[in-house]
């Protein structure tokens, strides 16, 4: 039997996913293929370079089609003595139980940022 989830239902379970507070995108730097075994230690997080995380606030997520899309992000790197190194790509953790909740490597991999570039990310997930 195949189990057949409608739009409606997958646009639920995504805002479900997505309305914590605690939501954060993570660049990570490690070259990894992300896959149904990952945990957050699967992933090294970038350094250096003016990098931090991003919050992802919920608002800002469409909703639509089984498919969730956040606005795109921009990384600006500084500095070339502590640049962040090589980037694969991204991964999604709830920070207030430390959740891992998906990765996905960048579409053209790696990416090594050089001082004064910025790298953009464009978060989604399908369900």
């Amino acid at each position: 039997m195949t189990l057949i989830v409608p739009d409606v239902a997958k646009n639920n379970i995504l805002n479900e996913i997505l309305n914590r507070a605690t939501i954060k995108l993570k660049l990570f730097s490690n070259s990894t293929t992300p896959g149904s075994g990952s945990t957050n230690a699967s992933f090294t997080e970038v350094a250096g370079g003016g990098y931090a995380d991003v919050t992802l606030v919920f608002a800002s997520w469409v909703v639509a089609n089984g498919i969730a899309t956040y606005p795109q992000i921009t990384f600006t790197f500084s500095g070339v003595t502590n640049a962040p190194g090589t980037i694969y790509g991204y991964w999604i953790v709830d920070t207030a139980d430390n959740t891992f909740l998906w990765a996905e490597n960048l579409p053209s991999t790696p990416y090594t940022p050089a001082a004064g570039s910025t790298g953009k990310i464009t978060p989604r997930i399908t369900g």
